[in-house]
């Protein structure tokens, strides 16, 4: 079940948005608690983490970025 959960985040408006988005839109969307919504995303940034895609809490809400993006906008 709780996977379900951690695939309709990532399907959401996270990975579509360039704005980030907030807790609360992600719990009226998916009707799910904050606390829900906060594991699922702790799952997702898991999940994703070997794989470059970063997924951070910013602004209020949470936004997608690439270890990539992360580099060409801050070179070394």
């Amino acid at each position: 079940m709780f996977q379900c959960v951690v695939k309709q985040i990532k399907y959401t408006n996270i990975f579509l948005s360039q704005e980030p988005v907030s807790v609360s839109r992600l719990c009226e969307k998916l009707n799910l608690s904050t606390q829900e919504v906060e594991r699922a995303v702790e799952e997702l940034q898991k999940e994703y983490k070997d794989r470059g895609i970063i997924l951070k809490k910013v602004a209020g809400g949470y936004k997608h970025n690439s270890e990539l993006d992360k580099k060409q906008k801050h070179p070394v």
